[in-house]
C-alpha cells in the first residue's frame, strides 16, 4: 500500500526557491481572496499533508481567462504550503466527476470504445487545470470551440517538463484514496506521454527523477508514448484536454509501450505492455 511519507528535505537554495513562489502566489491572489465575485461551487476537495486536490463548478458565462486566473491564484495561495495542488475547474458537474477516472476496475476495449464516443459527441466542453509542483504552476484551458491554451503562473509549464533530458506531455493527474479506514492515503496518478520509446531502465531512471521533483512519495507515474490509456482504472474516458479525437483500434493502442512506475518499486517501473512495431 502506498504510504504517504513526504521526501527527505532538498536544499537551502531549493526551500527558498519554494518561498518565492509561495510569497508570489500570496501578492498574486490577494486583491481577489475579499474581493472577487466568486461564483465557484467546490464539488469535491481531497486533502493530504502534502497535496490537496479540488473539483469546482463555474456558471458558463464565467468561464473566462481572467476569471479562471483569479481562480488559480486564489486556490494556489490558499494551498500555498503544499507540495502537489491540483484545481480542476468545469461548467457541468458531470465532466468534473468523469476527471476522477472511470470509476471501474474492468473495462474492456469495446466498452471504453462506446463511453468515449458518447462524451466525444458532446461539443460544448469547457474545462481547465490548475497544477502546481514543484517549485511551478500553470493553468490549462479548453475552451467551448476546442482550442487549448497553456498560461504559466510560476516558473515553467508543468505541462511539459523535461526530465533526464527527455521532453514530457503530461496529459492528466487523477487523485484517490487508497486503503481502508484510518489507513487510507491520498494517492495522485500522474499520466504522461513519451516523445519516443524507452526501455524500463530509461523509464526508471526518468520515475526517480520525476518523484525527486515533485517531492512527495504517494505518488505513480504512468508513461505512454500516446494518450491513450484505456484500461487505467482512473484514467478517464475521455481528457478533454487531448489533442487525439480518433479513437484507435485495439491493434492500434498495442503499439506503444506502457510503464506504471512507484516510488516505492524496488525495480522502478512495471512494464504493462512492451509494444508491437
Amino acid at each position: 500500500m502506498l504510504g504517504a511519507k513526504v521526501c527527505p528535505p532538498r536544499s537551502k537554495r531549493y526551500r527558498m526557491k519554494g518561498t518565492v513562489l509561495r510569497l508570489s502566489l500570496l501578492f498574486l491572489a490577494g486583491p481577489y481572496i475579499c474581493n472577487a465575485q466568486d461564483t465557484a461551487t467546490p464539488i469535491e476537495e481531497q486533502k493530504a499533508t502534502a497535496m490537496a486536490s479540488t473539483l469546482l463548478v463555474i456558471p458558463a458565462s464565467d468561464f473566462k481567462d481572467d476569471v479562471l486566473f483569479h481562480l488559480a491564484t486564489k486556490y494556489l495561495s490558499q494551498y500555498r504550503n503544499l507540495e502537489l495542488v491540483q484545481i480542476a475547474i468545469y461548467t457541468d458537474a458531470n465532466l468534473a466527476r468523469d476527471s476522477k477516472g472511470k470509476t471501474t476496475f474492468h473495462v474492456t476495449y469495446e466498452y471504453w470504445k462506446r463511453e468515449f464516443e458518447e462524451r466525444a459527441r458532446k461539443k460544448s466542453i469547457c474545462a481547465a487545470v490548475v497544477l502546481k509542483y514543484g517549485n511551478s504552476a500553470s493553468l490549462r484551458i479548453r475552451h467551448v470551440d476546442g482550442q487549448i491554451k497553456e498560461i504559466k503562473i510560476a516558473g515553467d509549464n508543468v505541462f511539459h517538463p523535461v526530465v533526464e533530458g527527455v521532453a514530457l506531455d503530461l496529459v492528466h493527474v487523477s487523485f484517490t484514496y487508497q486503503g481502508f479506514g484510518d489507513a487510507s492515503q491520498l494517492t495522485a496518478h500522474f499520466y504522461l506521454t513519451l516523445p519516443r520509446r524507452i526501455t524500463s531502465k530509461e523509464a526508471t531512471r526518468l520515475a526517480k527523477s520525476f518523484f525527486d521533483r515533485l517531492g512527495i512519495s504517494n505518488v505513480d507515474l504512468n508513461l505512454r508514448e500516446d494518450g491513450w490509456f484505456i484500461f487505467d482504472t482512473f484514467y478517464p474516458y475521455m481528457n478533454p484536454f487531448s489533442k487525439e479525437e480518433r479513437p484507435p483500434t485495439l491493434q492500434e493502442a498495442a503499439k506503444s509501450v506502457e510503464f506504471l512506475c512507484t516510488p516505492q518499486q524496488d525495480d522502478g517501473c512495471f512494464q504493462w505492455s512492451l509494444g508491437t512495431k
